[in-house]
């Protein structure tokens, strides 16, 4: 059948609700990634309580406190421009900025998964550097299956 039977306008639908499928696509595994990493960080930590399911809630929750914390950042920084123009504002304000986000994400990891701000912070840690070498890895993998792949 194909698309043959579509006006212009039921064409750029049906592209729009691909593009939108892939975005929500990418959402998905992008959250589920991250979880996966949080996940393993909280093993590491030997937080007892520690599951999937709990970490998909901390990187969603934690995302959207994130994001909360940044907008109000994002406008202080726009008043406090507007009144002294400089540099060092600017720079106080994300640094402070950078703090309280993430002091806003350990939150949402010891609130979640019920356990003390030492074990949330070394577990966000512990998620960052797991992180970095999964990737490392993948890429280690996909260039060796690359390699491979151009010599046969």
């Amino acid at each position: 059948m194909g698309l043959t039977g579509l006006s212009l306008g039921g064409i750029i639908a049906v592209i729009g609700g691909l593009a939108l499928g892939m975005i929500i696509g990418a959402i998905v595994i992008s959250i589920l990634i991250s979880a996966l990493f949080l996940y393993l960080g909280c093993r590491l930590v030997k937080i007892y309580n520690a599951t999937f399911v709990n970490a998909i809630i901390t990187v969603i929750g934690g995302g959207i406190l994130v994001f909360v914390v940044n907008a109000v950042f994002a406008e202080i920084t726009t008043v406090a421009l507007t009144m002294y123009p400089s540099i060092p504002v600017f720079l106080g304000i994300q640094i402070l900025n950078l703090i309280v986000s993430v002091l806003a994400y350990v939150w949402t990891i010891k609130v979640v998964f019920n356990t003390t701000w030492w074990e949330a912070f070394l577990a966000l840690i512990a998620s960052a550097i797991v992180g970095i070498l999964g990737t490392i890895a993948i890429c280690v993998v996909l260039y060796i299956v690359a390699g491979v792949s151009l010599l046969i």
